[in-house]
């Protein structure tokens, strides 16, 4: 009896050791957007460093943000498909596009097209596809975001979000904490909060204004083909 109460107890400890490693929930809400024009995100995939991984959902997105519910800890990964731009005849007969969808896309292409912003860039005539997947360094990463949960006075903001940015081929992953003094809270910046200068304003912040820390900054690849059959 004496030796199943050990083990028993054993097995407890060991438990309770594995629960207490697990690593922290650093983010419960996601975000989607882009640093230029429309794009399409229709998959964006980011794993953390327990092995579990959360989807942000975007769809169609624009600027900041499509918002979407996570469960994630320091992040090792992304992996992600998006598009962006407007079928030219050459890709509809490539594709065998229907009748009723490319008259329909004419239309938006054209509703675009007149209220397209310069600071876009040149407007987005032939629609391109991207693909990426690729590591993240999870211990920098985890370094990062300790820096921003610490950056300010205020102990009472609770977990930051994570938020994915596309521009072409190019994505960003970031780690946004805000702090509002007009709702109460102090947003004083503790001394030596950020000795290695991480902290930014997020990427879709045209004032200058909000604090995140980049998680991740790369390129994916690029075609004028869907990546994927699910197209």
């Amino acid at each position: 009896m004496k030796m199943k109460r050990k083990i028993i107890t054993g097995l407890t400890l060991l438990l309770s050791a594995c629960s207490i490693a697990q690593p922290d929930i650093v983010a419960t809400s996601g975000g989607a957007g882009t640093m230029s024009g429309p794009h399409w995100i229709s998959k964006m995939l980011i794993s953390d460093v327990r092995g579990n991984g959360s989807s942000i959902i975007a769809g169609a997105v624009q600027g900041c943000c499509a918002r979407s519910r996570i469960n994630l800890s320091v992040p090792n990964g992304i992996e992600g498909e998006w598009e962006r731009g407007y079928y030219t005849e050459q890709q509809r007969q490539d594709l065998s596009l229907p009748d009723n969808f490319w008259k329909g896309h004419l239309k938006t292409k054209e509703r675009w097209r007149s209220k397209w912003q310069a600071e876009w860039g040149d407007f987005y005539e032939t629609k391109t596809y991207y693909h990426i997947k690729d590591t993240i360094d999870s211990d920098l990463a985890a370094k990062k975001i300790e820096i921003m949960d610490n950056y300010f006075n205020e102990d009472e903001l609770g977990r930051g979000a994570m938020e994915v940015y596309v521009d072409g081929k190019r994505v960003v992953l970031a780690y946004v904490k805000l702090c509002n003094p007009k709702r109460g809270y102090d947003c004083s910046i503790k001394e030596n909060a950020d000795p290695h200068g991480w902290v930014v304003p997020p990427p879709w912040s045209k004032t200058g204004k909000g604090t995140a820390v980049i998680l991740y900054d790369g390129y994916g690849e690029e075609s004028d083909k869907p990546f994927s059959e699910s197209y």
